[in-house]
């Protein structure tokens, strides 16, 4: 019997729940430091960070909703074994 049989989570569904974790993580990190560069005044090289920061976060969420939709389209892929 599979671990997917038996109901228990499988290699792939944590991938996948990993993947769409971080893109939650990854977007409110983004809005934050999007959300903080905007309102406050920085001073001297405070705000490149905080881009910095948003641009790794818009990296991060793209790579990580990349992950997730392809972790599950594999699992739908019908010759796919199960595990």
């Amino acid at each position: 019997m599979t671990a997917h049989a038996r109901g228990e989570p499988t290699r792939r569904r944590s991938l996948h729940a990993l993947a769409t974790t971080g893109v939650a993580v990854f977007a409110v990190t983004g809005l934050l430091a999007m959300l903080a560069f905007v309102t406050v005044g920085w001073p001297g090289n405070t705000g490149r960070y905080l881009m910095a920061i948003f641009i790794g976060s818009v990296i991060g969420c793209l790579s990580c909703a990349s992950a997730a939709v392809f972790t599950a389209a594999r699992s739908t892929y019908p010759g796919h074994p199960e595990e």
